[in-house]
């Protein structure tokens, strides 16, 4: 699959003056070299391609989820009835 270099796309990369960019830059940042991640792009097929969007979701739903997981959050609620 051949993808479009398109201009919105470059301004998630830091390639000039790494070490001004602030810590927000760095943590939306897709990277460091848009020729680079062009050319991993570009030679991705079908089935990486869709394993990508499927990391991504999953990223998203454990992160969501992961807090809810932690001992602090899960309520014993026998200690209610005991008297």
């Amino acid at each position: 699959m051949v993808f479009n270099e398109t201009a919105s796309e470059i301004k998630y990369f830091i390639e000039n003056d790494r070490s001004k960019a602030s810590y927000f830059q760095w943590l939306t940042s897709k990277g460091t070299n848009y020729t680079c991640y062009m050319k991993y792009l570009n030679g991705l097929n079908e089935e990486e391609i869709m394993n990508n969007k499927i990391e991504q979701f999953r990223t998203a739903i454990n992160s969501i989820t992961a807090p809810f997981s932690m001992p602090f959050f899960i309520l014993d609620f026998d200690c209610f009835y005991h008297s």
